[in-house]
C-alpha cells in the first residue's frame, strides 16, 4: 500500500512540476488569455504530430487556436467538437510556419518532418530563406507574425546544421514531441492575412 501511495505522489509530484512550467509560459503570451489542456489522444506513431487535448467548444475552443508548451511553439488547432479538438503539430509534414531568425531577421519557412520517424533530432527544416541570409547553427528560429495565424516572437527552435550550400538547413524544437501530456492553448484566434 505504501510504495503504490509513494508512486502515486511522485505522479503528481510530476504532474505538478510540468504544470508549474506551463503556467510559466503566460509572461511570455503579453496579453492573450489562454488555457491548459490535457492531451488525451494522438494518431498511431511515435510522434505527435497530430494529437486530441480535453477541451473543446463547451471551452471557447475555435479552430485556429495556437498550441504551445513553455518550451515553444507546438501547433495549431484544426477541427474542434463540443468536448475535445484536435491538434496538427508543426513537425506535421503539411505543416508551415512563417518564421524568422531572431538574430539576422531573416524570413524563412519552417517546415515539418514527421514522416522521417526516428530522425529526432531533425524534426523540422528551415525553407525559403534569402541568397544572402546569415544563419548559422545555434541560432534561435521564431514565428515572424507573417501571414497572421501565429503571433510574432514564439519560439520555434534552433538551428542545428547548416549545409554549405545553405539548401539544407535543420532546426531542433525544444518541445519533445514525442511525450506532451499538457499544453497552453492561446484562446485567441488570429486572422489569416492573404
Amino acid at each position: 500500500e505504501l510504495t503504490a501511495e509513494l508512486r502515486e505522489m511522485e505522479e503528481l509530484k510530476k504532474e505538478n512540476e510540468r504544470l508549474t512550467e506551463l503556467l510559466n509560459v503566460k509572461g511570455s503570451l503579453g496579453s492573450y488569455d489562454y488555457l491548459t489542456a490535457r492531451v488525451i489522444g494522438k494518431a498511431p506513431g511515435s510522434w505527435f504530430a497530430e494529437f486530441t487535448v480535453n477541451v473543446g467548444e463547451e471551452d471557447g475552443i475555435k479552430e485556429g487556436m495556437i498550441v504551445i508548451t513553455e518550451d515553444g511553439l507546438v501547433g495549431k488547432i484544426t477541427a474542434v467538437h463540443s468536448t475535445y479538438s484536435k491538434v496538427m503539430s508543426i513537425i506535421e509534414i503539411t505543416s508551415g510556419v512563417p518564421a524568422m531568425l531572431e538574430r539576422s531577421r531573416d524570413t524563412c519557412v519552417v517546415k515539418g518532418r514527421a514522416s522521417e520517424l526516428g530522425d529526432q533530432d531533425t524534426l523540422l527544416d528551415l525553407e525559403y530563406l534569402p541568397v544572402a541570409a546569415d544563419v548559422m547553427p545555434g541560432d534561435k528560429v521564431i514565428t515572424s507574425g507573417h501571414g497572421g495565424v501565429f503571433p510574432k516572437g514564439l519560439i520555434i527552435g534552433n538551428v542545428a546544421e547548416v549545409s554549405a550550400d545553405m539548401s539544407d538547413v535543420r532546426i531542433v524544437s525544444g518541445v519533445d514531441f514525442a511525450h506532451l501530456e499538457e499544453v497552453t492553448i492561446i484562446t485567441t484566434v488570429f486572422e489569416e492575412v492573404d
